[in-house]
């Protein structure tokens, strides 16, 4: 194999592929190096990705990557074959919004999948995939403005798949919304009352909108009754967001299982954030007026419907995924944060307790023999925020290996 590096460009050249013994003794060696950085023999070798980043020929480059399509297969079966990797880590993958020119990954939604997931080649006509791929000018970058805004040129045409749903998707979708998750049918409703008042943020709502959850504001019969309201007055918008997310629901299971079918594990990131719906849908497992240090809403440990949220988060990975990365894990142990009107800052210490709610909940997902080491736990963090030792200068118990989990 012969590699060119050319002196006016940044682009490394292959002359021609590997052939068959070439491939054959490198896989050899690939194993054999990782036999020798792991106790367990060819143990893991993990590629994280943003997967909107993942590259896609001109021709099917609707602004997005994708792990379902085509050519994410292939650029991961690639990557399997020389770089000897058996798992995907992906960064997250639930709604991006834009904030100013940006869509930052790490402060979308935590319990669903966003628009970028839906492989949207399989679903639509070739005339209408290929509207969305011509209408994306930038080859060289990821472009979100092409498939996650409202009006952008992809919504446009899953909004005519929606209004013209072929029979094979038709009976598909109807038994979804038989069993859909109440996250998802509170997410819908957000959408609806989002478009009602042309604003993204709930505490602009009038009525008893912005509390349509809040138990200790809006009764139970007032909250069925402006539900049916919503429902009614805005029955497409609601209907056509749950079909997105049955799409990218089943765009990702596809993936999944190609991925699992070449031998390799597809891993999540669960986010330590929750969105504005997410919230909404929740008021009372979130402390009000608080704030972490990433300006993130606080869970109200202690309380039963912190705890249910918390579980359900969990349980929308563990479903989902081979298993994930809990993000800023140390916020579960020991979280601060600040009010955001006296400024006053406060700090808990929670032990173990939380980490031991997530072994649980996977194991109730997963089955009492699922390996719970492959749930990995960032603790990487200053230590005013969290510190992994002990005043003798040892790990802190739950941080050492034991023969349920691994923490680190």
């Amino acid at each position: 194999m012969k590699i060119n590096s050319l002196s006016h460009s940044r682009f490394v050249i292959f002359k021609r592929k590997l052939t068959p013994k070439e491939e054959s003794d490198y896989i050899d060696v690939l194993k054999k190096a990782k036999e020798k950085v792991s106790h367990e023999q060819n143990g893991k070798s993990v590629l994280i990705i943003h997967a909107p980043s993942l590259p896609q020929k001109k021709e099917n480059n609707t602004g997005v990557g994708n792990i379902a399509s085509k050519d994410g297969i292939m650029f991961i079966d690639f990557a399997k074959k020389y770089w000897g990797i058996n798992e995907i880590q992906l960064l997250p993958m639930g709604q991006y919004h834009r904030v100013m020119s940006t869509f930052p990954i790490y402060s979308g939604t935590s319990m669903n999948f966003g628009n970028h997931v839906i492989d949207v080649k399989q679903f639509v006509s070739e005339n209408d995939f290929n509207k969305i791929v011509n209408t994306n000018k930038d080859n060289k970058a990821v472009n979100y403005y092409n498939v996650v805004l409202n009006d952008s040129i992809q919504e446009k045409v899953l909004k005519n798949l929606h209004e013209n749903i072929p029979e094979n998707l038709k009976s598909e979708f109807e038994s979804y919304k038989k069993n859909i998750p109440q996250i998802i049918q509170r997410k819908s409703l957000y959408r609806a009352l989002r478009e009602i008042y042309n604003t993204n943020d709930y505490k602009y709502w009038g009525g008893y909108d912005a509390d349509l959850f809040n138990e200790n504001i809006v009764s139970g019969d007032m909250r069925k009754k402006r539900i049916s309201e919503i429902e009614k007055l805005k029955s497409d918008t609601i209907d056509f967001f749950c079909f997105k997310e049955f799409l990218a629901e089943k765009s990702f299971k596809q993936a999944k299982k190609q991925l699992n079918d070449m031998g390799i594990k597809l891993s999540g990131d669960m986010l330590c954030g929750f969105s504005y719906d997410e919230v909404w849908a929740n008021p009372q497992a979130f402390i009000p007026n608080m704030r972490n240090r990433w300006d993130l809403p606080v869970l109200n440990f202690g309380t039963e419907e912190a705890e249910k949220v918390f579980r359900e988060k969990i349980k929308f990975y563990a479903q989902n995924f081979d298993g994930f990365r809990v993000d800023a894990a140390w916020q579960y142990v020991t979280p601060n944060y600040t009010d955001i009107n006296t400024k006053q800052l406060y700090r808990k210490n929670y032990g173990d307790k939380y980490l031991k709610i997530i072994d649980d909940e996977v194991k109730k997902v997963k089955g009492k023999d699922y390996d719970l080491k492959n749930i990995s736990y960032e603790f990487t963090a200053d230590n005013s925020d969290f510190s992994q030792f002990q005043e003798n200068g040892e790990l802190k118990p739950f941080l050492k290996k034991t023969n349920e989990n691994l923490y680190f």
